[in-house]
């Protein structure tokens, strides 16, 4: 799911709700189960706007660097499952499973709808900063980035399902997000997402790509 960004940062995720005012402040009213599979259009994104990619660095004081230092790599053509298994936790409760499988189908609907840039909306603040640190953003990247680049409808994102659900211990909420992006290869990939709320948003936080889970055990009650 999060190797949308390709060759400009494979591990980067969705910056906060009020990077550039594109995210709409109001009340959430009671979320509405989610039925999967879904192919979200425009309709399902909330933002106005792309958001800023500058606003998003800007707000961790991060800098992207001079694109001739950049250390970029091109994607695998097909990239290696990474082996994982399930932390501890607890399973989440409806309205929280609701929630985050809303904001995983927003997610994928502002992909669709703004391209790679509108993942800056969903990200939490220490995401954002640990893909600076492990691969920076150049300059480059950024000017690509600013100029918003919808999918073209053949090429929409699919979200497949959103399960394991579980709330762990350090209070955040992870899930087991499985998408296909036509355009992408393996189109269709299961990842690790943790999400944090933060101002009555659920935000990625901490991501692991393309898994493949060890067991099927489910979260402990």
């Amino acid at each position: 799911m999060f190797r949308w960004l390709g060759p400009i940062v494979m591990a980067i995720v969705l910056a906060t709700t009020l990077i550039g005012g594109a995210l709409a402040q109001e009340a959430t009213p009671a979320v509405t189960p989610v039925e999967f599979p879904i192919v979200p259009g425009p309709t399902d994104c909330p933002l106005t706007a792309a958001p800023s990619v500058e606003a998003a660095l800007a707000q961790i004081d991060a800098t992207p660097i001079p694109a001739s230092t950049g250390t970029q790599s091109e994607p695998e053509a097909s990239p290696t499952r990474v082996a994982f298994t399930l932390p501890d936790g607890t399973p989440a409760d409806d309205a929280t499973t609701a929630e985050v499988s809303a904001t995983v189908v927003q997610i994928v609907a502002c992909i669709n709808t703004y391209g790679q840039s509108a993942i800056f909306a969903f990200s939490s603040d220490k995401l954002i900063q640990t893909i600076m640190d492990e691969q920076p953003l150049t300059t480059d990247d950024v000017a690509s980035l600013s100029t918003p680049q919808p999918l073209s409808a053949m090429d929409y994102g699919a979200v497949q399902s959103v399960e394991q659900v579980m709330v762990l211990p350090d209070g955040r909420v992870g899930a087991v997000v499985t998408t296909e992006f036509p355009a992408n290869d393996p189109a269709l990939e299961a990842d690790w997402l943790v999400f944090t709320e933060v101002n009555g948003q659920w935000l990625v936080d901490e991501e692991t790509d393309n898994i493949s889970l060890e067991t099927s055990a489910t979260p402990a009650a």
